[in-house]
């Protein structure tokens, strides 16, 4: 039997530290940040990160959209699954919820509301989507949330954040920019806010997940 070279056994120690650890890796096609790679269940946790919000961020359609999920969304039985690694390894109760817009997720916004977690199996889990994301109060917001979990009381990273649009699409009539900021649900906006949805006029379509468009 030959000895292992030390940078091999480095390598392999830490290969069997990572096997066996929460992970994420994706929500709707969005990417995790590698910053939180793995989830740590030991009280230390940061909300590092490392790559544009934009490339981690998933749109929800807003309660004033035109979507095809709007429905489900909204009667509480639209399921987002989480992918992962050793999901399997985490107990019964387990919780997602969302920071305030633009915070950390020590400080989880529990007026939102959160979600029971169903692990599938090692590498799937899934939550149904609170309706209380999807709020025009959350749409108005000028920053993403993090996406928080649970596991032993404190809540932690993700690397995944959730953002509330509107939902457009430029070939669709009465789904093209600007938001029509008419309806009622918008009567608590900002004369700010008004001008500068009234100023997005193209649409932006991301083909991930729920296909939501933002002006």
């Amino acid at each position: 039997f030959r000895a292992m070279p030390p940078a091999c056994l480095l390598f392999f120690l830490l290969h069997l530290a990572a096997v066996g650890t929460i992970k994420f890796d994706s929500l709707e096609g969005r990417r995790a940040d590698p910053c939180n790679k793995y989830l740590r269940l030991s009280p230390h946790t940061t909300d590092c990160m490392s790559v544009p919000s934009s490339q981690t961020t998933v749109l929800l359609p807003s309660e004033t959209s035109a979507h095809p999920r709007l429905p489900a969304i909204l009667s509480g039985s639209y399921v987002l699954t989480l992918t992962g690694q050793a999901f399997d390894r985490l107990a019964p109760g387990s919780l997602v919820g969302v920071s305030q817009a633009g915070g950390l997720c020590a400080a989880v916004d529990s007026a939102q509301g959160v979600a029971n977690v169903t692990v599938l199996n090692a590498t799937h889990m899934a939550f149904s989507l609170p309706t209380t994301w999807i709020l025009v109060d959350m749409e108005l917001e000028t920053e993403a949330r993090r996406l928080c979990f649970n596991a032993t009381g404190l809540y932690r990273y993700t690397g995944l954040m959730l953002k509330t649009v509107w939902n457009c699409d430029a070939n669709e009539a009465g789904m093209q920019c600007p938001v029509p900021t008419s309806n009622s649900l918008y009567s608590g906006a900002s004369a700010t806010q008004l001008l500068q949805m009234a100023a997005r006029t193209a649409c932006c379509k991301s083909g991930l997940g729920l296909a939501v468009g933002q002006c």
